[in-house]
């Protein structure tokens, strides 16, 4: 997680060999921690409304093997639509955000494009990694500002303490750049709460002035206050949610991330119809020989209290595990997931499926096939290498508002740290531009 490359459509890399940079390249000259360390963790978001380019990573300092503070996220937005630059540069520390004024370590970041703000969610994390989850750090960025090129562009964060132990969140990141929210609506903010409800809440920055702003369910609740949406599942794992998915040939178990709702939170305004999608991996047999499968969902409504569960399933055609996914919209209603497969069988993979707005609600359509993997994963010396997949994302092309772009690693050979990246383009035949 410590490098990109920039493609066209047609595929071809658009930097210089051997193709990829280091993430802090862009902060090249910038000074501090951005530009001296190269911690990763990148996120990158497109943002339709402005034709500009988002990207993100952490920043800090390590003793032995441990983050130490500062905790900094580096931000850049492009100056105009070219992805290689010239960008706008910021850095925002965490060093003193936790209750009275502790600092705690902003960890998976995870970023929602929305048009009053860049809306980002971190899990927070008290002495580092190595330390205790307590928490949820929810912030909100001064997108005018920050496309403008204002260096002192604010965050505005809430009091971190929500739901602590991992429960993680995740922001509504916006599809289309013709229909936007009404005017005023709040950012979309979800978690799964363990086996029964999806809880859905609204963050909402009236400026960026501090303490000016609500993050509760938008209907005159406390703070931290939800709408609940009942949602039973079963999370992956026989309900553990951790390491379960098993490999051919070798006996290194995958993480599913099952206690988390997985990336992204995608948001649709269809002339009125707003939609929300998301996805996250459950158990279809329990303690049988399969652990996990893709359960997604539509909100709609989402303003309303309580939102309409419009559909939702489990997508689980054969025995074959399919986890580590992510979902879009596109501009006439229709869904697509993409997904990693593995089994004791089966090399890790990359497939797709969806559906038209039209067809029977709660179904998708058979799977395509993006490429077969051919390799395991292994261990890394005497470390297992469990964790598998954090940064799969579904993103619907602007250009048109119909091709969907989704991207996830596969095994080519058997190894560690070996994986490979597939970017696969596709769309429905009833979608034109």
């Amino acid at each position: 997680n410590s490098h990109f490359a920039i493609y066209n459509k047609a595929g071809s890399p658009q930097l210089p060999s051997p193709g990829f940079v280091t993430g802090d390249t862009i902060w090249a000259g910038f000074g501090g921690l951005c530009q001296t360390t190269n911690r990763g963790d990148p996120l990158v978001a497109y943002d339709k409304i402005a034709d500009r380019w988002v990207f993100s990573q952490f920043a800090f300092n390590v003793s032995g093997t441990s983050p130490t503070t500062p905790y900094l996220q580096c931000f850049a937005v492009s100056t105009g639509p070219n992805p290689a630059g010239p960008y706008y540069r910021y850095a925002y520390d965490f060093s003193a955000i936790g209750p009275g004024g502790i600092a705690e370590f902003n960890d998976y970041g995870k970023i929602g494009v929305w048009p009053d703000a860049y809306y980002l969610t971190y899990n927070a994390f008290q002495g580092a990694p190595a330390g205790s989850n307590n928490g949820v750090i929810i912030c909100a960025h001064d997108r005018a500002a920050m496309i403008a090129g204002n260096a002192s562009a604010a965050m505005l964060c809430a009091p971190v303490g929500f739901y602590g132990g991992g429960a993680n969140l995740l922001p509504s990141d916006m599809e289309g750049s013709t229909t936007l929210p009404p005017a005023g609506r709040p950012n979309f903010m979800i978690r799964q709460n363990t086996t029964t409800e999806l809880r859905l809440f609204k963050f909402k920055v009236n400026n960026f002035s501090p303490g000016s702003f609500t993050f509760d369910d938008g209907f005159g609740g406390a703070l931290g206050s939800y709408v609940s949406i009942p949602f039973p599942i079963l999370r992956a794992c026989n309900g553990a949610g951790g390491p379960c998915i098993p490999q051919p040939g070798i006996g290194t178990l995958l993480d599913t991330l099952g206690t988390r709702l997985l990336y992204r939170f995608g948001y649709r305004n269809r002339g009125g119809v707003e939609s929300l999608v998301g996805t996250m991996s459950e158990d279809p047999d329990g303690a049988g020989t399969q652990q996990a499968a893709i359960r997604w969902f539509e909100l709609r409504a989402p303003a309303a209290n309580p939102p309409q569960l419009f559909q939702n399933g489990t997508f689980n055609p054969d025995a074959t595990n399919r986890w580590m996914s992510s979902i879009g919209m596109d501009k006439n209603g229709n869904i697509a997931v993409g997904y990693s497969v593995w089994s004791a069988s089966v090399f890790p993979g990359i497939r797709i499926t969806g559906r038209l707005r039209s067809e029977v609600r709660n179904r998708m359509q058979t799977e395509t096939i993006i490429v077969n993997g051919s390799g395991s994963q292994t261990v890394n010396g005497a470390n297992p290498l469990t964790r598998w997949g954090d940064y799969s994302t579904m993103r619907v092309d602007p250009a048109d508002d119909c091709t969907f772009w989704y991207t996830t690693e596969y095994m080519a050979v058997t190894g560690a740290f070996n994986w490979r990246t597939r970017i696969a383009a596709f769309k429905f035949p009833n979608c034109t531009p």
